[in-house]
This record gives structure tokens, C-alpha cells and sequence, in this order.
């Protein structure tokens, strides 16, 4: 009886074995499962999250791309505005300039479409592209720099080429009447009947000239307002007057009104003293009133420019070194 209990104890260690070992191998199988589940977990952040740092590398430099291509496009206006800029006023060159002036705006705002994709895409890309990017931006913000005076400069290029050519078309008709008008009075000066007829119809002539004169002048004032060319319209005025004061003397004089004639030349020589201060407050010529006023309108608009210009130069001989 004695063996039994023994039999019994032995079969209850043997299954309490068993049980022990499945519910293990039960417990391994869970961890493993778990332990491939973690590794799936962090395989599958790490996949998004080297996706997504791609994804923003490619899209970086998508945007350093796009920057570079609307530089590229802004230049076109860039390039034409600086050819006008530094050429001298002709009316050719105000064509060219207002022409110009209706681009600026679209210009202005590729570069600061580039501006702002650079800005974005650095903390995107590559270190090496971060210098690049910072290359580009100094080029960019050079030429806006260069547009803030050039519209200045074009408007100022506009108003002297329009009226440049009608002044200087005016300036040459008013010379070849003070030709006439001298020789009137050098006909008068003779004191002869012929010479003095002879004088009324020059001076005719010139008042004609001076009158055919004035529009050209009247247009330039009105293209210029800064050149100041009412000065001339006054001056040609003053001149008609002067030679309708000249004509009242002279028939004065045919008629035998000495008188009359003497009062008219004193009256001459009054007028010819104001037409004598009109025409010393003049600049030398017409084009000298031109570039006078340019400069006040556009010199400091010019020196910004040119700093600008420097500046971009200098952005751009760095960046095609890169």
C-alpha cells in the first residue's frame, strides 16, 4: 500500500511539469509576438518619419528651383531696365522706359515670390544647398534694391526723352528768328525809306518764327514740367511783343509820325530790357535744362541705383562660383 502514494506523487510532478512548460512556451510565444509587434511599430515611425524628412527635402528644393526660375524671369526686366537706366535721354529711350514701367510691378513681385521660397525651403534642404539658398537671397534682395530707384529713374527718363526733341526742334526755330529780328533792326538803323520797309517785313518774318516756335515749347513744358520751359514760352512772348512794338515804330516812321516813332523806340527799348533779362535767366540751351532738371529729379535716385547695381554684381560673380 505504501507504493501507491509514491506512483501517485510521481504523475502529479510530471504533469504540474507539463503544465508549467506549456503555459512558458505560451508566455514565449506572447512575448515574441509583442517584441515583433514593437518592432513593427518603430519600424513604421521610422519609415513616416524618413518619408516625411524626404519629402520636405524634395519640396525644398523644389522651392530653391522655382526661386531660381523667377529670378531667371525677373532678370529679363532687370537687364532692360539697366540698358535704359544707363543710356542717355533720347525719345527712343522714354519709349523704351515707359514700356518698362508697366513690367516693374510684376517684377517686384517674382523677387519677392523668391524671397519667399527661399525663406521657406531653408530649414528643408542640405547644408551645402543652405549656402547656396543664402547666395541666391543676396541676388534677389539686390535687384529689389536696384527696382525701388528705378522707377524713379524711368519716370525721370520718360519726361527727358519726350521732351528733349520738341525743345531742341523749338530752340532751333527760335534761333533763326532772332537772325530775322536782327536784321530788322539793322534795316532800321539805315533811316531810309526802303530800309526801314525793308525792316517791317523782317520783322514780321521773325514774330512768325518765334509764334511757330512756341508750341514746341508749350509740349516740352507740358512732357517736363520740372525743366522749367514756361521760361522759353515767356521769352518767345515777350519777343513777339517786342517785334509788334518794332512794326508800330516803323509805321510811324513811313507815315512821317516822327513823334509817334520816337515813342514807340523808347517804348522798344523797355521791352527789349525784360527780353533781355528773360533770355539771361535761361540755361544755355534746351538739352542743358533737360539734363539740369534730370539731375534734381533722379541723381540720388541714380547713386541708390548704382549701389544697388554694385551690390547685385558682386551677389551674382559669388554665386556663380558656388
Amino acid at each position: 500500500m505504501t507504493d501507491e502514494p509514491q506512483a501517485t506523487t510521481g504523475a502529479t510532478t510530471e504533469e504540474t511539469s507539463s503544465h508549467m512548460e506549456q503555459a512558458y512556451r505560451r508566455l514565449s510565444r506572447r512575448a515574441i509576438i509583442f517584441t515583433s509587434l514593437v518592432i513593427l511599430v518603430v519600424l513604421g515611425v521610422a519609415a513616416v518619419i524618413g518619408f516625411g524628412a524626404i519629402s520636405r527635402r524634395f519640396q525644398g528644393a523644389r522651392d530653391l528651383d522655382r526661386a531660381a526660375s523667377l529670378l531667371e524671369r525677373a532678370d529679363g526686366v532687370v537687364l532692360d531696365v539697366d540698358e535704359v537706366v544707363r543710356s542717355e535721354a533720347t525719345s527712343e529711350v522714354a519709349t523704351q522706359a515707359k514700356a518698362l514701367q508697366a513690367k516693374l510691378p510684376s517684377a517686384r513681385r517674382d523677387l519677392e515670390e523668391c524671397q519667399r521660397l527661399i525663406a521657406d525651403a531653408m530649414d528643408k534642404v542640405t547644408e551645402d544647398e543652405q549656402r547656396h539658398a543664402r547666395l541666391l537671397q543676396a541676388s534677389v534682395a539686390a535687384r529689389l534694391k536696384m527696382l525701388g530707384p528705378a522707377s524713379v529713374i524711368l519716370e525721370a527718363n520718360v519726361k527727358a526723352g519726350q521732351a528733349l526733341q520738341p525743345s531742341q526742334d523749338g530752340w532751333a526755330i527760335v534761333l533763326a528768328a532772332e537772325k530775322l529780328a536782327d536784321q530788322s533792326v539793322l534795316e532800321y538803323n539805315r533811316l531810309t525809306r526802303p530800309g526801314v520797309t525793308r525792316s517791317t517785313q523782317l520783322a514780321l518774318q521773325a514774330a512768325r518764327r518765334f509764334g511757330a516756335a512756341r508750341p514746341y515749347f508749350s509740349q516740352a513744358a507740358s512732357a517736363f514740367p520740372e525743366a522749367g520751359f514756361e521760361r522759353y514760352v515767356k521769352l518767345i512772348d515777350a519777343k513777339i511783343a517786342l517785334l509788334a512794338t518794332s512794326r508800330q515804330s516803323n509805321s510811324a516812321w513811313l507815315a512821317g509820325k516822327i513823334p509817334a516813332a520816337n515813342t514807340a523806340i523808347r517804348r522798344y527799348n523797355a521791352q527789349e530790357q525784360q527780353v533781355l533779362k528773360l533770355a539771361g535767366a535761361l540755361p544755355a540751351t534746351p538739352g542743358t535744362a533737360v539734363a539740369d532738371a534730370y539731375e534734381t529729379l533722379a541723381g540720388a535716385a541714380t547713386k541708390l541705383y548704382d549701389a544697388a547695381r554694385k551690390e547685385a554684381t558682386e551677389a551674382d560673380a559669388r554665386l556663380n562660383t558656388f
